[in-house]
């Protein structure tokens, strides 16, 4: 009897053991086919795919490298060997040597090496030495954009920027028959001349601020795409690790700052939206105003002044003595109807959500603090974004930066159409406050940002940097301007920011100035003004209302061709669209024939 019970329980425990090291292996196995390891080894067969712009001029690109890995169990002589190559590598000999010793089949001597190099090794035809080719990522543009594009490390996976955010489809092979295996193509909103203008003129400028960073967005107003995000200072994505890791994000969806003035626009909104008489009331800057145990100061003594005189001249007394009467509850909503304190969604990693405090948080203080831009912090996209809404008769547009996804044949897998929040102002409202800013260039404190020959509008924004633990850091500054060009027919809305430039200054003085050189540049290019084109190209580039002012018919037309035909009704009509699918459109609503006037929301289905 005891016998069975020894034996039965040797069977038991080596079934035990049978099934804990069927786990192990099933771990193992788990571990090593972890879809990351997979990406890893996908690398060597599959060219990562390229980043193009708007046009598909290539930003990101996949060359042939070469690198030198060893065997060390085939090596003779790794003191000779490591010697030579030591020579021609720039390494120390020590270094190669360890590699050489190891007790290995294949260890990496030097990754992705220029061809001259590689020459050098062939021509040592050393033994248990050997060359692989690899694929290896190139900027044809250099900087440009480099903060948006990202990098990649030397195994090919993305670290920053879209090559980060869109790893797995650069890696994905698509299915479009190509001999080749090559990951998805990736097409941004950027336009590269655009893009170009931009960063020679925050480039150029900072130049003369010396600020610690600089930003300057042009964003499509009807669309939300973002034709140029340009950072400074720039940096070599091929060479990243040669650069302060500060640089290497795109800090302008990355870190909020306290936007100073640019906050009284939408004070404003809220007094035209809460007291029927606002334009009409007037109040008197003595050069400060107390409010608590604070007092704000101004620029100077404005004396009497209206609403549009305080937008003109951004007159702080003025601003805090209008919101007297305005509860704290308004000023949050419109501040969170405009997208502050929320991300927007843009496609790029780490996008912060800025500082909206919730109602609780807010002291007697709060209100009059946030109309001048303190106690809040906001991101470019978000203030680019609530102001672009402002000149799309007050009509949301989320910014975006990815427009599609491609296969190697450049057809479209993923279309991403162009996303609104809908309409989160009255436009009679919106246009008073174009006006406002119009005047801010005209005689305010945008002078600098007049363009002859175009109405441009926009307001300065000059804010002391504030400490995480509370108060402000003495003669630190963020300077600002965002402006609307052209502000009779708003095209597209450019945010230019200084971080702490060197020696002072306000935004009007500096940001502006920026604002009007992009915007003499770009506008050409947008066919307004000056560009010289063809009758048939300025007949394409004209408004065609449609036919009787009724609804087109969309079926079997293609979605870009649609897409137009929306962005140019929405110039005459406040109309809203939803675009469903891709490819061509098989269902509308409402019906072709519809007066536009009736019409609020267009939905269109694709396939």
């Amino acid at each position: 009897m005891d016998n069975v019970s020894h034996k039965r329980r040797i069977i038991i425990t080596l079934i035990f053991i049978s099934f804990i090291a069927v786990l192990l292996i099933i771990k193992i196995t788990q571990l090593h086919f972890s879809s990351r390891v997979i990406v890893n080894n996908k690398n060597d067969v599959i060219k990562r795919g390229d980043i193009i712009d708007a046009s598909g001029y290539p930003l990101a690109i996949s060359v042939y490298k070469y690198s030198i890995f060893a065997d060390p169990r085939k090596v003779t002589d790794p003191d000779a060997e490591s010697l030579k190559l030591s020579s021609v590598l720039s390494m120390p000999q020590s270094e190669i040597k360890d590699l050489l010793t190891r007790d290995k089949h294949f260890v990496w001597i030097k990754r992705k090496a220029d061809d001259s190099v590689i020459n050098k090794i062939k021509e040592l035809s050393l033994s248990g030495i050997y060359i692989k080719k690899e694929y290896a990522r190139a900027y044809p543009e250099g900087m440009l954009a480099s903060q948006v594009i990202g990098f990649v490390n030397v195994d090919n996976i993305g670290l920053e920027g879209i090559e980060y955010k869109y790893n797995d489809i650069l890696l994905r092979a698509d299915s479009s028959g190509q001999r080749e295996q090559k990951g998805l193509t990736v097409q941004l909103t950027l336009d590269r001349a655009i893009q170009y203008i931009a960063q020679k003129a925050i480039n150029t400028y900072a130049g003369l601020v010396k600020p610690k960073k600089a930003v300057a967005v042009v964003y499509e107003i009807k669309t939300g795409k973002i034709l140029a995000l340009a950072l400074y200072p720039q940096f070599h994505p091929e060479y990243f690790y040669n650069y302060d890791k500060s640089v290497l994000t795109c800090f302008s969806v990355v870190d909020a700052f306290e936007p100073g003035s640019t906050m009284k626009v939408f004070a404003a909104i809220t007094l035209l939206e809460h007291l029927p008489d606002a334009l009409k009331r007037t109040y008197i800057c003595k050069g400060s105003v107390d409010v608590y145990d604070a007092t704000i100061k101004c620029t100077k003594e404005h004396g009497k002044v209206t609403l549009n005189d305080i937008i003109t001249y951004s007159c702080n007394a003025g601003i805090i003595q209008a919101m007297q009467p305005i509860k704290k509850e308004y000023v949050y909503q419109t501040l969170n109807r405009f997208g502050f304190g929320e991300k927007t969604g843009i496609q790029l990693p780490g996008e912060s959500q800025g500082i909206l405090r919730n109602l609780k948080q807010w002291s007697g203080l709060s209100k009059y603090s946030m109309a001048i831009g303190q106690e809040i912090s906001v991101t470019s996209v978000q203030l680019v974004a609530a102001f672009g809404a402002i000149a799309n008769n007050g009509i949301y547009m989320y910014p975006q930066i990815v427009n599609q996804i491609q296969n190697s044949n450049g057809e479209i897998v993923t279309n991403f159409f162009p996303k609104t929040k809908g309409k989160i102002l009255n436009e009679t409202i919106a246009k008073t406050i174009l006006s406002m800013m119009h005047n801010v260039v005209i005689e305010g404190t945008g002078k600098k940002a007049y363009v002859a020959g175009y109405g441009t509008g926009g307001k300065t924004g000059t804010a002391q940097k504030s400490l995480p633990q509370g108060g402000y850091i003495p003669d630190a500054y963020v300077v600002s301007f965002v402006g609307i060009a052209p502000v009779d027919k708003p095209d597209i809305c450019i945010l230019v920011m200084f971080d702490e430039p060197a020696y002072g200054g306000s935004g009007g003085e500096l940001a502006a100035p920026v604002f009007s050189d992009i915007v003499k540049r770009v506008l050409p290019l947008r066919g307004f003004g000056s560009v010289s084109v063809n009758p048939t190209q300025a007949k394409s580039m004209q408004y065609k209302p449609a036919k009787d002012d009724v609804l087109p018919n969309f079926i079997g037309q293609t979605d870009t061709r649609v897409l137009r035909q929306l962005i140019n009704l929405q110039h005459e009509y406040p109309i809203q669209y939803i675009m469903k699918g891709s490819g061509k459109v098989v269902a509308q609503d409402p019906k072709p024939g519809v007066p536009l006037k009736k019409v609020t929301t267009i939905t269109l289905v694709m396939e």
